[in-house]
């Protein structure tokens, strides 16, 4: 089936070349509001999205967006459903997962991820190298980067987890959350939370002083 990529930024340019190479899917174009075409560059040709439904029908033609930012992606989602457009998903050959993985629409599971079994994904989830224990639940247009989950997790709608951060078995993360880079979360969460680990602090010593080290 033929396939639109909604953007046009880096992630709509790694989207595109796996989904061409690694999928059932042909890339035609990408698409784009006609605001925005001026600064836009990709690989395939650029459709305003306006003119979408009549160049590209979804009798035709599923789409995938490209968009880290949840609000934006979620808003789009529904745009694409109300015309009546199949939302594509995708799990890379180099994701380690199980066969009784559940997942929706417009789902992204990258390379590097490895998901346990008896794992749902609901729609608009992205997940970027994840590691998911058995039993977790991720609800819809949440954002998963890097992140490692215990068995039995929920992550609330439209959150976001950050690179190498961490939740302990049988926790609920709330909805849109933020669980920030290396942040460690051992209990519930309420909606709206956000969540930062210390930042590492810069020792008053010249790397050049550690002899046999550099």
């Amino acid at each position: 089936m033929q396939l639109i990529i909604y953007g046009c930024g880096r992630f709509a340019a790694y989207a595109a070349y796996v989904f061409q190479l690694d999928s059932p899917y042909q890339i035609v174009a990408h698409c784009i509001e006609q605001k925005y075409l001026a600064n836009a560059k990709a690989d395939y040709p650029i459709i305003p999205l306006e003119e979408l439904p009549n160049s590209f029908p979804p009798s035709t033609t599923a789409v995938f967006i490209a968009l880290g930012n949840i609000k934006e992606r979620k808003r789009l989602f529904h745009y694409f459903k109300e015309k009546g457009y199949t939302l594509a998903s995708y799990c890379s050959s180099k994701a380690d997962v199980w066969p009784n993985l559940q997942f929706g629409e417009n789902v992204f599971i990258g390379e590097g991820s490895d998901l346990q079994p008896f794992i749902q994904l609901a729609d608009n989830c992205i997940l970027f190298g994840a590691r998911l224990g058995h039993h977790c639940q991720i609800q819809a247009h949440t954002l998963l980067s890097g992140c490692t989950l215990a068995g039995n997790v929920t992550v609330g709608q439209g959150s976001f987890l950050g690179l190498q951060s961490a939740v302990q078995q049988n926790v609920q993360i709330g909805q849109y959350n933020i669980i920030g880079m290396g942040a460690i979360i051992s209990q519930d969460t309420p909606d709206y939370a956000i969540y930062q680990a210390a930042p590492s602090q810069k020792r008053n010593l010249h790397s050049s002083k550690l002899k046999g080290f550099l």
